[in-house]
């Protein structure tokens, strides 16, 4: 088990590679590579993580395919860009203007941030108030900025932070750097580069990052508890003449029945929408108890029968619910959300009622991810509450997918990155993503824990194989039989 570092730019700073403390690797010999201790035998060495470190400037000189390295090597990603990257990033949600493409604009970018990402986090954030003309690459822009201070998670260099870091893994990459800008209140992503700049302040940021990387790696392959589960799944109430009940009526900001949310336009706040957050569990069975045991408690709370209760992902228009997953006691990675995008969204995707698309991509962006003190919420999905079946596989392919994620390859996508199929996400196409998520299913049925919870996740299997879906017009109190409905 280790962590290298493949140096793939002699730009690379002297200075960071002494700081690294992982082993480094150099570019292949006679088309294989040689890994430090891995013995006589060139190439694959198993379970290792190999880190490509070159400057965006660097790397357009090179190819990004690793050639030599086994498939059953993780590889973080740090290139190309495509082409086409403004519109990828427009089809996640992330607005993004290609000034190569586009034409000139003479209106001034009011702000501009560089902000370098490596594996979910930012290296830092540089702003400037005045954008140069020649913004080819980034090494130059950095010399006329202005390093903040780390964030305290708010205000717009916050939100471009965190632009950038979802830009990055939409991109498909694991390390890259970005070029925010904002105009007349409009905030989007100007410029994409692969790898880092090539600047020694940025490169001993990389290198305390890959050592704090291969510490997580370390203590993740050494986890011998399951990962905690939890959720806060949202829904709504609405009245017979069709009026949603404002979940504030009914519930306070915290606690296990609460309220939730939504901005107007105008930064209006108001409060429509209700959440059930049960106690976390490591046991699947155990947090759906406890998510039924919180509906009771709503019912008490909410007191009128009379009121349905809706969730999906778009029950009543202009309201997105989400069906967050909580995770705790294990690492946040690129790896897992990418595992979780495939094998939990995608089948997901497949059940929900049609309406359930107007929800994405402003809300349910692959790999959507929050980082909270008991660890990390996954925030794809949409309310899955319509459907108890569909409820108990979201939690066993959660705890099959949290604790044997390992054993799956470790890039789902591909090596080369094979992002087609996320086009067919956002649009909801699913003739195109049923082949494509039974295909995988085939992977997920292997691994050694599907057995004990094979009875919860085959229900999804069939429903998605059949063709079926939730009904988010149905009361699911009904489904779930809380009162009135389990005398019916």
């Amino acid at each position: 088990m280790a962590t290298y570092v493949w140096l793939r730019d002699r730009r690379a700073s002297a200075l960071a590679k002494g700081s690294l403390g992982v082993p480094v690797i150099a570019e292949p010999q006679a088309g294989a590579f040689r890994f430090p201790g891995a013995g006589a035998d060139a190439g694959t060495t198993a379970d290792a993580i190999v880190v490509p470190w070159s400057t965006s400037a660097g790397y357009s000189r090179r190819t990004c395919d690793p050639i030599g390295i086994g498939s059953d090597v993780w590889v973080l990603r740090d290139g190309p860009i495509p082409e086409d990257w403004a519109e990828c990033l427009s089809m996640h949600g992330i607005p993004a203007a290609d000034e190569a493409r586009e034409p000139p604009d003479v209106r001034e970018w009011a702000y501009g941030w560089i902000v370098p990402v490596f594996h979910l986090a930012s290296l830092g954030v540089w702003q400037t108030t005045s954008l140069p003309e020649d913004r080819s690459c980034p090494e130059p822009l950095l010399g006329g900025m202005s390093r903040l201070k780390p964030s305290l998670g708010q205000g717009l260099a916050a939100k471009a932070e965190r632009m950038a870091i979802r830009a990055v893994y939409a991109l498909g990459l694991d390390i890259g750097t970005m070029l925010v800008g904002m105009r007349e209140g409009v905030m989007r992503v100007l410029k994409a580069w692969p790898g880092v700049p090539g600047t020694t302040e940025i490169g001993l940021e990389f290198a305390q990052a890959v050592q704090q990387f291969d510490r997580a790696w370390r203590e993740e392959r050494a986890r011998g508890e399951p990962a905690a589960l939890g959720a806060d799944p949202e829904f709504v109430v609405r009245a017979g003449d069709g009026r949603v009940v404002p979940g504030e009526r009914f519930a306070g900001k915290r606690g296990e029945f609460g309220c939730d949310a939504v901005s107007l336009p105008g930064g209006r706040i108001i409060y429509p929408l209700l959440e059930l957050r049960p106690e976390p569990s490591t046991e699947p069975l155990r947090v759906v108890a406890h998510l039924r045991r919180t509906m009771l408690l709503a019912r008490e709370r909410i007191g009128d029968e009379s009121l349905e209760w809706l969730a999906g992902g778009m029950p009543v228009k202009g309201l997105p619910l989400g069906g967050h997953v909580h995770f705790g006691g294990m690492w946040l990675q690129s790896r897992f959300l990418r595992t979780l995008d495939r094998f939990l969204a995608v089948p997901l995707l497949l059940v929900e009622d049609e309406r359930s698309r107007m929800r994405r991509p402003r809300f349910g962006a692959l790999g959507d991810f929050r980082r909270q003190p008991h660890g990390f919420e996954y925030r794809t999905l949409s309310s899955w509450l319509p459907s108890p079946r569909v409820t108990k596989a979201v939690f066993a392919l959660a705890r099959l997918l949290a604790d044997g994620y390992l054993a799956l390859p470790p890039d789902p996508d591909g090596r080369d990155g094979d992002r087609s199929w996320h086009e067919a996400f956002y649009r909801g196409d699913k003739e195109r993503l049923r082949p494509f998520s039974l295909q995988g299913w085939e992977r997920l049925r292997a691994l050694p824990g599907y057995a004990p919870l094979a009875e919860w996740i085959e229900p999804l299997r069939e429903m998605v194989a059949a063709g079926q879906s939730w009904d988010d017009q149905r009361d699911f109190r009904r489904a779930w039989r809380i009162p009135p409905f389990h005398m019916v």
